[in-house]
């Protein structure tokens, strides 16, 4: 799509942003955060201002498509001057939906559907870069506590908070604190609740006061190593000063390793191993993957090594706390089941959980969401869909156990675009 190099590196770095967010598809929106957070003139406010327009979290797992809209955008960044013409025309109050007349931006849906990582009802946060929470310790805890499953991380995260506000209680007082590293590595399969249980990180850690400050980013490999020679630090840096005081999280941290990449990987590391240090009271990084990778990661820098003490698995849900995660989507959307509904749920997820793909909730998801239109197709069959044909779902709306997590994926219309 992009004939330039660094029109290449933007519609990758828009890729990147999309599918970090779960977003089915890159919109100008991220086009545009990504152009502001490359500018060397534009200020923090006014990035954070271009990511408040981006859209919620989305439920999509594969690499986003690009907008037509977006395509344009990018084809007409050609350079620096082009790129700061884009921004001067589509500033950040004019960036959420609505075309400008004469504007590169088009209009464009920015409705996503909520959260994917687990199904707990909450008024969680949705992804944007900076949480706004004036929550107590004690009600972020509770709403620990209502997510499903997730027992072995609750406990080390009650044990993370313990300490921190053992500390306080000591500075209070007037004697020393114990050095606790804040920093934090969660480990587990795609799915097991990582991203959501760090905005809850973020909020307990400002609720504390162990960070002045909740503000959250979730950030990739592609935001933080750039293709030139020197620039890779400068980019860690920014994405670093975008977030103080607040929690960074990276996932699939492991990307990192300079082992795997032929790249400037290794200077994006030591490049947040110096902020890490010299913003302890500002700055917690969390970082998560599957667990040999991850293991290896923190492994290959003494930096991190001495950082990240604390590492957390996630375990995979079981059948039953799957079935419970699809009964709570159900009850948020005041959804009865029918008899033997969590029968054929049971067996799906049974099906599924020997594929390579699994998603553990986001396969939950994925499985309510086409029983919801299955139950809508079925209302629909008469021509007339009254209210009380969309109050129950029935056994034969549930998608039938075919061996094949994907396939669930593909029938709720998830495109099948590139990995």
């Amino acid at each position: 799509m992009a004939s330039t190099s660094f029109q290449s590196l933007l519609e990758r770095r828009s890729v990147s942003l999309a599918k970090s967010l779960s977003h089915s598809e890159v919109l100008t929106t991220h086009v545009l955060v990504v152009i502001a957070e490359s500018a060397e003139t534009i200020d923090q406010a006014s990035v954070a201002a271009y990511r408040q327009a981006l859209p919620k979290r989305g439920t999509f797992y594969k690499t986003p498509a690009i907008s037509e809209a977006a395509a344009n955008l990018i084809s007409a960044c050609a350079d620096a001057d082009n790129c700061a013409k884009i921004l001067t025309d589509n500033p950040p109050a004019a960036s959420t939906t609505k075309e400008q007349t004469g504007s590169v931006l088009v209009a464009e849906a920015v409705e996503e559907d909520t959260e994917s990582e687990t199904a707990a009802k909450s008024a969680r946060p949705n992804g944007k870069a900076a949480i706004q929470s004036n929550r107590t310790v004690l009600e972020i805890l509770a709403e620990l506590d209502q997510l499903i499953g997730l027992s072995n991380v609750k406990k080390q995260l009650r044990k993370v908070v313990a300490v921190v506000e053992a500390n306080r209680v000591r500075q209070e007082n007037n004697e020393k604190a114990v050095a606790q590293s804040l920093h934090l590595v969660f480990t587990g399969n795609p799915g097991t609740g990582k991203t959501t249980v760090a905005r809850l990180v973020a909020e307990m850690y400002g609720a504390t006061g162990a960070i002045k400050g909740t503000k959250f980013r979730e950030t990739t490999r592609a935001d933080l190593v750039a293709r030139y020679v020197g620039h890779t630090a400068q980019q860690t840096t920014q994405v670093i000063n975008s977030v103080r005081p607040g929690v960074l999280f990276i996932d699939e941290a492991y990307s990192l390793n300079p082992s795997h990449n032929g790249d400037f990987a290794e200077e994006a590391i030591a490049t947040l191993v110096k902020q890490m240090e010299d913003h302890r009271s500002e700055l917690a990084v969390i970082v998560a993957g599957y667990n040999t990778p991850m293991d290896e990661f923190v492994k290959s820098n003494p930096g991190l090594r001495s950082r990240f003490q604390t590492f957390i698995h996630f375990d995979d849900y079981t059948d039953s706390e799957l079935v419970e995660i699809y009964r709570q989507f159900a009850n948020e959307a005041a959804i009865d089941l029918a008899d033997g509904v969590t029968d054929v749920v049971s067996a799906a997820i049974q099906s599924a959980r020997s594929k390579d793909d699994f998603g553990n909730a986001r396969f939950a998801r994925a499985l309510w969401e086409q029983t919801y239109a299955n139950m809508a197709m079925r209302a629909h069959q008469d021509g007339v869909v009254s209210p009380d044909e969309l109050k129950r779902v029935e056994p034969a709306d549930v998608p039938k156990p075919d061996g094949s997590a994907r396939e669930v994926r593909r029938k709720i219309g998830f495109a099948q675009r590139g990995e």
